[in-house]
């Protein structure tokens, strides 16, 4: 696990499918949302610098004098293939020993293929993981013309290794995390949104992802692992129009069309979703996991107490702004045996 980190979120998703971009909205969304009613920043300077740089690249593409509205943009976003991670510090203002570390670790799916280098790296990101999030690149989700239903998902989403990774890796687990939660995000699905048709989404992730939803499903995982689809406008003004291939690339980019303003919605959810996880058991209003009591005796000895009424306090300020099942936007909770969105 990260150092210093309280809870872990294990990002997952094919290469460029937007993994940062939501980061650096979820950072900038969170202050909006939690008007001063909890402090939330990042913990190290260099992450905070690359995220604003992406949130910045974000909004340049509404800039009209570099783009009119009704442009359409053809993006191919630079692949990364090395672990990348965020920390944010999340705190009560003026409460001494209430800031919690979140930190999102973000890895591409190829990471979970058996002949990666990295394989057993991403093993043991998901043993020491309390959440973890599927990010989901729409477009190639919802594809059916480009190579026929499915492919563009399998192929640039990963699912398939996502999928075998997962579950093989949670089967292997001897670990202390028993209480965990699943994020399927969808991201990229302003189109959608605008045309009322977010049900179509969800209806998709749950196809695309059949075989791991039915894992989480199954009778070792279902009374310890919330899971939920829980899309993202990390853009707001900006919808998918079309692939166009790139034959020196050897593949497809995503058109974009400019429909209105830079104003990305939801963004601040899978970090008030995963906080919420920790929160439940420092309230104990879900019976506390072996993780969760050894956390508590670190906390205790290297940072300061974690008291019950620090954790309801934050409880009571994160629990009204959580989503759940909300089929207009697409939300759906497929399971919540942990109560994290009841």
């Amino acid at each position: 696990m990260a150092k210093q980190t309280d809870i872990q979120v294990l990002m997952v998703g094919g290469k460029r499918c937007g993994k940062t971009t939501i980061l650096a909205d979820m950072m900038e969304g969170s202050v909006d949302a939690l008007e001063g009613k909890l402090k939330i920043s990042p913990v190290n300077d260099g992450q905070h610098t690359k995220l604003w740089s992406s949130y910045c690249v974000a909004t340049d593409y509404f800039d009209e004098d570099i783009h009119p509205k009704g442009a359409i943009l053809f993006t191919d976003e630079n692949k990364n293939f090395d672990r990348q991670d965020y920390s944010f510090s999340v705190g009560i203002p003026g409460v001494e020993d209430s800031n919690l570390h979140v930190t999102f670790v973000d890895v591409p799916g190829e990471w979970f293929d058996p002949l990666s280098e990295n394989h057993e790296d991403a093993e043991r990101l998901l043993k020491e993981s309390n959440v973890l999030i599927i990010a989901v690149d729409t477009p190639c989700l919802m594809d059916e013309t480009v190579k026929g239903r499915g492919v563009l998902h399998v192929e640039y989403n990963k699912s398939e290794s996502i999928t075998n990774g997962i579950t093989k890796g949670i089967n292997d687990l001897k670990g202390d995390i028993s209480n965990r939660l699943v994020l399927f995000v969808p991201i990229k699905c302003e189109d959608y949104y605008n045309q009322n048709k977010m049900s179509d989404v969800t209806e998709m992730v749950k196809e695309g992802y059949c075989k791991l939803i039915d894992y989480f499903k199954s009778s070792d995982l279902e009374n310890s692992t919330t899971v939920a689809i829980m899309p993202i406008l990390s853009m707001g003004g900006m919808e998918f129009v079309a692939f166009k291939h790139d034959p020196e690339k050897g593949r497809y980019m995503e058109g974009f069309q400019i429909t209105g303003s830079f104003k990305p919605q939801f963004c601040e959810q899978p970090l008030f979703s995963a906080m919420m996880l920790l929160l439940l058991e420092a309230t104990n209003k879900i019976k506390p996991s072996n993780w969760f009591t050894k956390w508590l005796a670190k906390r205790k000895q290297k940072n300061g107490k974690f008291t019950a009424d620090v954790a309801q306090d934050m409880f009571n300020v994160i629990k009204p702004l959580l989503r759940g099942n909300d089929s207009q936007n697409g939300f759906e909770v497929i399971q919540d045996p942990l109560n994290i969105f009841m």
